[in-house]
């Protein structure tokens, strides 16, 4: 069951999915304080929605308003600099650190290979379990925007699992322990503990059997 929100911006325009923890909104001004809790510790909800009503795809943005001011605009491109060039290092330590600072819950001992991209709007969405392997080029996504529909969603990758290079994963997905994603493979939706995805989009093939 989906648990309630105190913060008044989880009500009035607000639709729910009680199975993946969903929340859309169709007000601007309320989508906005809304995304600011949703990015939140403890905030239940998995994904957040903005469906506007404008004319352009531009109108749905509710991102820019973190640059509205000065301050916010400087936090901003400070956080996207930095988590930029970490992500061309030849080692981990830097990316796994940055992507803590600002948020992320990624393990000490996730590695990231270089050339890797997390997005850097929304850090604090993505939580990576123990033992991880992030291979070179290999991309995840914490927003996106669909026509008129703005998307956010937590990104759960468990315990021991590899992500093949050159292989994106959307937002929202919730990856079990010790899957295996293969190279260049597009994952759209939850992966099984164990399975092996390939493909775009990406599909189980197989499991991986458990070590005796």
């Amino acid at each position: 069951m989906e648990k309630s929100s105190s913060s008044s911006s989880f009500n009035h325009s607000a639709s729910s999915d009680s199975l993946f923890g969903n929340r859309r909104f169709t007000v601007f001004q309320e989508a906005v304080q809304a995304f600011s809790d949703f990015q939140k510790p403890g905030c239940p909800y998995r994904f957040f929605e903005f469906v506007g009503t404008g004319k352009y795809p531009v109108d749905t943005c509710i991102c820019w308003h973190e640059y509205r001011t000065l301050t916010g605009n400087l936090k901003a491109s400070l956080r996207y600099s930095l988590l930029t060039l970490s992500y061309n290092f030849p080692f981990s330590n830097m990316k796994n650190f940055l992507l803590r600072f600002y948020g992320a819950k990624v393990h000490r001992s996730v590695y990231f290979s270089p050339r890797i991209f997390v997005d850097s709007l929304l850090p604090s969405l993505l939580t990576i379990g123990k033992g991880v392997l992030v291979g070179t080029n290999a991309e995840i996504s914490l927003h996106e925007h669909t026509g008129t529909v703005f998307r956010a969603g937590r990104v759960n990758i468990g315990e021991g699992v590899t992500i093949g290079a050159c292989s994106r994963i959307r937002c929202g997905v919730k990856i079990g322990d010790f899957a295996q994603i293969s190279g260049a493979a597009v994952v759209l939706r939850d992966v099984p503990s164990r399975a092996i995805v390939v493909g775009n989009p990406g599909r189980v093939v197989g499991y991986v059997p458990e070590k005796a």
